[in-house]
């Protein structure tokens, strides 16, 4: 929406910033936590990621201890899926059963047949 009744007032507002004395206390304080907090975690995060590049025997357990975090939500995920989709017992085979009666047919399994083809 246009308004008819605003004025020009140029470098007004940038001046009265640079005047304020909250403005430079706020921007003390997030540069003081910048140097503080950034500084301090990007440092510690090389030099680990240094450390861990030398081929020692506790470096490879190190490593396997922080893959684990990305490695376990992908697999619960695929395990919640196959529980999902699991014949005769899964959710989904549950649910069909009540709504459509039961299937004595393995109906994911059929479609996984049927795109299998031998090379």
């Amino acid at each position: 929406m246009v308004s008819d009744g605003g004025q020009y007032v140029g470098l007004e507002n940038f001046s009265r910033l640079f005047a304020d004395g909250v403005f430079w206390q706020s921007l003390v304080n997030n540069l003081l936590y910048i140097l503080l907090t950034v500084v301090p975690g990007v440092t510690l995060a090389l030099l680990l990621a240094v450390a861990l590049t030398e081929n020692h025997r506790v470096n490879r357990w190190l490593r396997t201890a922080f893959f684990f975090p990305m490695i376990i939500p992908m697999v619960s995920a695929a395990a919640l899926w196959l529980f999902i989709f699991m014949p005769g017992l899964g959710l989904l085979d549950h649910y069909l059963a009540k709504l459509f009666g039961p299937m004595n047919n393995n109906w994911l399994g059929a479609a996984i047949a049927r795109c299998w083809r031998w090379r």
